[in-house]
Parts: structure tokens; sequence; C-alpha cells
């Protein structure tokens, strides 16, 4: 075994994948000895044994045979080296059946599980040879796959974060300059005119932050912080956000259960605010008649935390089974003409989903 471990040392410590020079022969020779040594038991066990002892000396070669077989991987070599002495012994079991009396009909039947348990055991090696080389096969191709996307997702993030930097300038600018217009304008078609190119311009920045967060979740950059914050204010100042827009397309707007929240909590409230804003504005999209609801539960829950329920529901017009399991598919408006009708990218829920 001192040998064992000297010789095969490099492969073992994983400093080399296969042995060489005198290493090698040595090797080879050490995996005939081991093999053969181990075989060998086998021949005190017929002549001490008798008949019980052959049938251990059976049980032992087979088990030395799969050992071999299971343990030469890829390596027709080291699979001859090793499993031949255990075939060589099993072989010989015919010969001492009919040396300690046997009948020739279970000799003949012992001569033919022996060549079939040999063509098993090469076939077995065979077919997990094959599998072991699909196997590395698929692996590298994986990673190669994966290696390729995380070069293009670099590579689009990248993109994305120049051109979003290029965008954002000159939207700022359309945004500053409608603003401006709007307060110098001295009739009511310049303010309108003005609210017009305002609105286009929040549009685009809106579609443009979508686009830059589901960049950022695909490629795993998106950070959420966890700072304390007064949750019941930013129910609040949400609440007020959408009154008008709700008041506006003739709905009401509910707010049930607000006694329940918790006023100082942790999180990251730029993206809870951005979650209620997405559904909210949705809800407002799809609802022509009736009330939107936001229905707020919270309780406490140990040691010293609360748990948060926040649902929007509407009187829309709902959705199929077929919609619902579209309902968080990137870029996917389950309705034909959403987008000309109401605008957006359909990332509002993707992003919402994977920020939750």
């Amino acid at each position: 075994q001192a040998l064992d471990l000297w010789v095969f040392g490099p492969i073992i410590g994983g400093r080399a994948q296969k042995l060489t020079g005198f290493r090698a022969f040595a090797g080879h020779v050490l995996l005939v000895a081991n093999a053969s040594y181990f075989g060998s038991l086998s021949v005190p066990l017929w002549l001490v044994g008798g008949a019980m002892g052959g049938v251990c000396a059976a049980l032992l070669l087979s088990a030395g045979a799969i050992y071999s077989m299971i343990n030469a991987p890829r390596s027709r070599r080291v699979l001859i080296l090793t499993v031949m002495p255990q075939f060589l012994y099993l072989t010989s079991i015919p010969f001492f059946m009919a040396t300690f009396g046997a009948s020739t009909g279970f000799v003949t039947a012992a001569a033919i599980a022996v060549g079939v348990f040999i063509t098993y055991c090469l076939s077995t090696w065979q077919r997990m040879n094959e599998a072991r080389t699909a196997e590395s096969a698929a692996r590298i191709e994986a990673e190669r796959e994966r290696q390729d996307a995380i070069r293009i997702m670099e590579g689009r993030s990248a993109f994305l974060a120049a051109v979003g930097h290029d965008l954002r300038t000159p939207i700022t600018a359309i945004l500053t300059g409608a603003a401006e217009l709007e307060r110098g304008a001295t009739d009511s078609s310049a303010r309108a005119h003005a609210r017009l190119i305002n609105d286009a311009g929040f549009m685009m920045k809106a579609l443009l932050d979508d686009l830059l967060d589901h960049a950022k979740l695909e490629a795993g950059h998106m950070t959420v912080d966890a700072v304390d914050f007064d949750l019941r204010e930013l129910l609040n100042q949400t609440v007020r956000l959408w009154r008008g827009p709700v008041r506006a397309k003739g709905l009401k707007f509910r707010v049930e259960g607000a006694a329940t929240m918790p006023a100082s909590v942790r999180g990251d409230p730029m993206r809870l605010r951005q979650v209620l804003n997405n559904l909210i504005s949705n809800a407002v999209k799809f609802t022509a008649t009736g009330a939107i609801t936001l229905r707020l539960n919270g309780w406490a829950e140990e040691p010293g935390g609360h748990a948060i329920l926040i649902e929007v529901a509407d009187t829309g017009p709902g959705m199929t089974a077929a919609q619902v399991a579209r309902l968080f598919t990137p870029f996917d408006q389950i309705l034909d003409g959403v987008s000309a009708r109401h605008g957006g990218t359909g990332l509002g829920l993707s992003i919402s989903q994977q920020l939750a």
C-alpha cells in the first residue's frame, strides 16, 4: 500500500492526470500484482474449503471483477490490467469443480455462467464508458454555453448601460424643456402641447427604466437595499400619487386594512414603491368601471418582526387561464393591442415578480 501511494501520488494529489515514465511502468506492474494477489486467494479457498470454499471463491472473484470494472473509467488499459487476473481465476472454476468430482453437466453450466458473467462485465463497462464520455462532453458543452451566455449578458448589459446613459441626458433635457415651456406658455393650447411633450418624456423614461431593470435582473446585478423607512408614509404617498389618475378615469380608489401596517420597517422603499406602482398601473389600465382596492394586512411574526400582505384588486375584465400562465413572461402583453392603447414594454409584472 505504501508503494501504491508513492507511485500513484501525483494522481491522488491532483498534480497530474496520468503517469509517465518509470511511474507509469511501476503503476502497471502494481495494478497487475494487486489484482493477481487478490484473485489468488480463491486457490486456497478451493484447496482448504472444498466445494463450499469454491462458492466463496466464486463470490470473491466476481466482486473483484466488478470492483475492477467500476474503478477503470475511460481507460481500457487499466481495465485489462486489473480485471484480466480475476477473469483468469474465474475460468479456473470449472477445472476445480471437475477436480473435486462435479458431474459434467455442472462443469458445463459453470463454464457457461463464467462466460456470460465475463461478457456482461465487459459490455457493462463499455456502456458505462460511453455514458461517462457523453456526460463529460455534455458538461463541457454546458460550460461553453454558460460562458457564452455570460459574455452575451455582459455585452448586453454594457450596451444597455451605455445606451441608458446616452438616452437619459436627452430625456432629461426634454422633460426640463417641457416644464419651462409649460411654465412660460401664454395660452391653453401652448400649455397642452407642453404637457404632451412632458407626458411623452416621462413615458420614454419609464420604458428606459424598465429595460435597464430587466437587464440588471437577468444579469444578476440588481441591488436591493435594506434601510429603515416608514411603511405607512410610503403607502400614503403611493395612494396620493394614484388617487388623481384613478378619479380621472371615473373609478373609485379604496384602501383596506391600513391600520394593520407597522410604521417602521426595514427594506428597500424604492423597490417596494416600484412594485406597487406597477400593480396599480396595470389595475388602472385594464379597469373601465368600478373600483381599485389596495388591501393591506399585517401581523406580528416571531421573533419581533412582521409579516405583510399587500394586494391590488380591481373590477376589470379578468383573464383566462392561458393569459394567467403568460402573466409574468417578459415582453409578453397578453392582450393584442395593449402596447398601442396603453404603452409599456410588458416588463412591469416580470420585474415586480423578480423583485418580490
